[in-house]
């Protein structure tokens, strides 16, 4: 599975495992924010303290962690204490442990803004976790060739932040997800310019190298007796709907 994760780099390794979620901080607590604010359990405020100690904590998370969070809902209007705050969260760290681990200390610091306000507080996921991405050595060998058989060339790529779906596919089912160049672009992912640049021709062509240099991995893969061997041994060896089951999560 091809993939342009940025159009300045043609591979990268590992992607990482997220999870995104919805805090829910709420208990009746709506009150007159000037004529009654003495009554009123302020929803608004616990998740400011949340968002402020996530702010504070980062400072002990280990590189390549990530924890983005935006408030989704935060009241209604301005002279009613919110009784109700939503913010939405996720988390992203390169190994499935430290992943846990972070998440954790983010709902801990959830539970210290109702705590500190008298709120009550609920949370759900609203996506899958998404695992690290486990990319085949042997296929991915194959890959930089048929790549290069293109005429591209390979250049290295430090760890990105991205998470993906094939990331859980990988966990169970030998896969690569390379990443292939917008050649000639230097516009970053999740951006207007990056939008720009994939409706170019030089976004066509990495397109048709991307799927040539697949294919002919797939190929290579089927033809070579000791390649399609371990394939079928790994599969033989995968126990019965183990690919239908988030086993790492």
């Amino acid at each position: 599975m091809p993939h342009i994760p940025d159009p300045r780099i043609h591979y990268q390794h590992k992607r990482q495992p997220k999870r995104e979620i919805p805090i829910d901080l709420c208990k009746s607590g709506a009150a007159h924010a000037a004529g009654a604010p003495e009554h009123g359990i302020n929803a608004g405020a616990a998740a400011t303290i949340a968002l402020n100690a996530i702010g504070l904590v980062r400072q002990q998370f280990r590189a390549k962690t990530r924890v983005n969070a935006f408030v989704s809902h935060g009241g209604d209007v301005t002279n009613i204490i919110p009784a109700r705050t939503v913010v939405q969260v996720e988390v992203r760290a390169p190994e499935i442990d430290e992943w846990r681990e972070v998440k954790a200390r983010v709902l801990a610091c959830f539970e210290a803004g109702a705590i500190a306000t008298g709120c009550e507080w609920t949370y759900e996921a609203t996506e899958p976790p998404y695992a690290p991405m486990v990319q085949n050595p042997v296929l991915a060998d194959i890959w930089d060739r048929n790549l290069q058989a293109t005429g591209r060339e390979l250049t290295s790529a430090a760890l990105g932040g991205g998470s993906s779906d094939m990331g859980n596919v990988s966990q169970v089912v030998p896969s690569i997800h390379p990443g292939i160049a917008v050649l000639g672009s230097t516009a970053i992912p999740h951006n207007a310019d990056f939008a720009d640049a994939a409706a170019t021709p030089a976004a066509d062509t990495a397109i048709i190298d991307g799927a040539t240099a697949l294919a002919w991995t797939v190929l290579d893969a089927a033809l070579d007796a000791g390649v399609r061997g371990e394939l079928l041994r790994l599969q033989a060896e995968r126990p019965e709907g183990f690919t239908r089951t988030a086993n790492w999560a």
